[in-house]
């Protein structure tokens, strides 16, 4: 695409990206260092903060019987007395399926 248009080597404009990227993080490393500093943070706090960050996995939930006691299937749209668009307020502008 680079070539066609500017004509530029497709390694020139990979070798560019990849200086593109690391002139970036360094410049958020040295801009972004001395400002956590300055609102007193320290790195251990930075890597507390990584680590509570991170996802947790959990084991799966086991239901015994079918689910949840008093929860009931939901209707899809198109089946017997469903109606499009209900929420929570009831349906959309009034309208039931067998009325559209």
């Amino acid at each position: 695409m680079l070539h066609t248009g500017w004509h530029v080597a497709w390694g020139t404009g990979v070798a560019y990206g990849v200086i593109l990227q690391a002139v970036e993080v360094m410049t958020a490393i040295l801009m972004g260092m001395p400002a956590l500093l300055k609102e007193g943070m320290s790195w251990r706090e930075i890597k507390m903060r990584a680590m509570h960050a991170t996802p947790v996995r959990l084991p799966e939930r086991r239901t015994g019987g079918g689910g949840l006691p008093g929860l009931q299937k939901l209707k899809q749209p198109g089946e017997a007395g469903s109606r499009r668009g209900a929420g929570p307020m009831g349906s959309a502008r009034g309208q039931t399926s067998e009325s559209s």
